[in-house]
């Protein structure tokens, strides 16, 4: 079925209604107290507001063969007033698709941003789509006060809208993950995508392995954890410390339990050795992204490229010795969200 996005008609109010009613019932549910489910969802039943809103901001519906699966609008000032998708029809890029034609109308009406009021529901959806959160605050309903989060999207973002720029800026490190292996299909892509990195002098010196067994990934671990036993860190880098500590835990995993380990290894006499495979592995962590996986850039094996025993098993694994090891990438499936962390302020200067 191929969906329709089109401007709300007064006779959709109906439909509309309905939907936001159910799917603040059962989808805000989850993270609102019943009290102001009630308090919010009542507002379904006022048609003359939503009417109001219909004729006054760009309004408008997506439906699946004439049946309205969501909704959202637009005023004249940039604000992005709703943003509804039904509760049968969560997950399927319909959000993304309203949100798109409420871009392209913001640009159209020289908006220099969209701003929103967002439930905590909603949040994540919209930092993923470029928002960032300017405050949490407490917003009015009826009579209760509920939690939201005053968010905003520049002009610039919204201008320069690509599946590129989007993959950047949706991209986390994820250190959750689930059982489920990645396919052939979507390793081979990746591994693709990796060696299409640029490197010095067009060397393409590097090698990247990648490790879906699990027996093989736990002796791996095991070995980690041994050689972090010995090992001094070499400078003040918080997570070389902090890892000495962790490591003597059972539960340890360097990768985090994901199902695929993809190790980068490269000549150690070669000075681009290390960026070339940081280069490749950002594509790796990009392209991951683009297809639904999570991933996590690895430092452990990198920092124990010289223990013997870890060397000795990833030279057993096809690993050259005369390689030095890298950097490496964990990439499964994403059992827990990672938070978006705010970026830091003047970090960045253009002279002209």
């Amino acid at each position: 079925m191929k969906l329709e996005i089109r401007q709300a008609k007064s006779f959709d109010i109906v439909e509309i209604t309905q939907l936001f009613y159910e799917t603040i019932q059962t989808i805000n549910l989850k993270y609102y107290p019943q009290e102001d489910i009630d308090d919010w969802s009542s507002w379904y039943s006022d048609f003359e507001k939503w009417n109001s809103r219909i004729v006054e901001q760009y309004f408008i519906v997506a439906a699946f063969d004439s049946r309205i699966v969501g909704f959202a609008s637009l005023a004249t000032d940039g604000y992005l007033d709703l943003m509804f998708v039904h509760k049968d029809y969560q997950g399927q890029g319909i959000a993304s698709q309203l949100l798109s034609e409420l871009e392209k109308k913001a640009i159209e009406q020289n908006n220099q941003e969209v701003y929103s009021e967002v439930s905590i529901t909603a949040r994540t959806f919209f930092e993923k789509r470029g928002f960032s959160v300017k405050r949490k605050q407490l917003k009015k309903s009826r009579e209760r006060e509920l939690e939201t989060y005053y968010m905003t999207k520049d002009r610039r973002y919204i201008m320069i809208n690509n599946q590129i720029i989007d993959a950047i800026r949706m991209r986390r490190s994820t250190r959750s993950f689930t059982e489920q292996q990645v396919e052939d299909e979507k390793l081979e892509t990746l591994l693709d995508a990796a060696i299409w990195a640029p490197s010095g002098g067009n060397n393409q010196s590097w090698l990247f392995t990648a490790i879906q067994n699990k027996d093989i990934l736990l002796e791996l671990n095991e070995l980690v954890r041994e050689g972090f036993q010995t090992w001094v860190p070499d400078d003040d880098y918080p997570a070389k410390h902090s890892v000495k500590v962790s490591s003597q835990k059972e539960d340890y995993n360097f990768y985090y339990h994901a199902p695929t380990l993809i190790v980068a290894s490269n000549k150690p006499n070669y000075e681009n050795a290390m960026a070339d495979c940081a280069l490749a592995l950002e594509n790796i962590f990009l392209a991951a992204q683009s297809m639904g996986l999570g991933s996590c850039y690895i430092n452990q094996l990198h920092w124990l490229r010289n223990d013997s025993k870890v060397r000795d098993y990833l030279f057993e694994l096809g690993i050259p010795k005369e390689h030095t090891i890298c950097s490496s990438a964990a990439i499964g499936y994403i059992d827990k969200e990672t938070p978006i962390p705010a970026r830091k302020p003047n970090t960045t200067r253009i002279i002209k």
